[in-house]
């Protein structure tokens, strides 16, 4: 048994980084077409296919949600990039002492707090606003 274990240390010890990264940058470019229509099920008075074509109330009313979840995603690419050129100031000679391996882990963590708040907005629906939270957080973890 402690042989298997050593046997399984050493392969993931062999494992380089680069499949590792493709696939977490896989994951995490996955979000950005769903999350459009996350931030539509959190924005109050949205109602999904409600409309009639002839209604033009209900249709200002849709416009103007569309425009605020362009707003909010505008705000989020800014809540997670800006942070994340300055942590990568940090970052990079933190990585040429240390190496890439807890430079990426601290990225990791970052990741999970933001879908952590992902999470928690959708199931309870709080305000879109939290979603720019989370991408702030992870911007400042070395985010994407």
């Amino acid at each position: 048994e402690y042989k298997s274990y050593l046997s399984c240390y050493n392969m993931a010890g062999s494992v380089t980084v680069e499949p590792v990264v493709l696939l977490f940058m896989f994951t995490v470019y996955m979000w950005y077409p769903l999350s459009t229509e996350m931030i539509y099920e959190t924005m109050p008075g949205y109602e999904k296919g409600k409309c009639k074509k002839d209604d033009t109330v209900c249709l200002n009313k849709q416009k103007t949600i569309q425009e605020e979840v362009t707003r909010i995603q505008l705000y989020i690419s800014a809540a997670r990039h800006i942070p994340a050129v300055f942590s990568s100031l940090i970052l990079g000679p933190f990585t040429d002492k240390h190496g890439r391996r807890p430079a990426m882990l601290l990225s990791l963590i970052g990741n999970a707090i933001w879908v952590l708040f992902m999470l928690f907005n959708v199931f309870f629906k709080f305000s879109p606003y939290y979603f720019i939270l989370g991408c702030f957080i992870d911007g400042c973890f070395g985010g994407v």
